[in-house]
């Protein structure tokens, strides 16, 4: 294999400092992840389920803080826990567009850089080499 993928284009290949085979960092790492999301995600939810139980009191959610007409009657708990799908939700949709954008730059600088190069390499010399005798 000289380094490339079934695409043909040019692969990096990372080499364990340690231990010296390919990859090998990716696949420790990629694990690591996983336990330290498992270590953090599993207190996390315990700790929801614990709130949820504690806050199963329904209460009365309004849009509009002069009207008493139309209210939303929900438990506490899935009140917060909707309020925070929102934000994720919200926080998720913003970043994806900011990737879009920066995604859309980069195609757009890389084409000028493109276009410039190519002027640049057609472009006669200005002061030609002399001839060497």
């Amino acid at each position: 294999m000289d380094g490339r993928h079934e695409g043909g284009h040019d692969a990096m290949v990372l080499i364990c400092c340690v231990c010296g085979l390919p990859g090998a960092c990716l696949r420790i790492t990629e694990t690591g992840m996983r336990v330290s999301t498992l270590l953090v995600m599993a207190p996390v939810a315990a700790v929801a389920a614990a709130l949820a139980v504690a806050n199963r009191e329904p209460v009365a959610f309004q849009f509009d803080p002069f009207a008493s007409g139309a209210a939303l009657v929900m438990p506490l708990f899935l009140l917060v826990f909707l309020s925070f799908l929102l934000g994720v939700l919200v926080g998720g949709a913003t970043m994806a567009l900011r990737k879009g954008r920066m995604a859309r730059r980069r195609r757009a600088a890389a084409g000028d850089i493109a276009t410039a190069m190519a002027l640049e390499a057609t472009k006669s010399p200005i002061n030609p080499p002399a001839p060497s005798p």
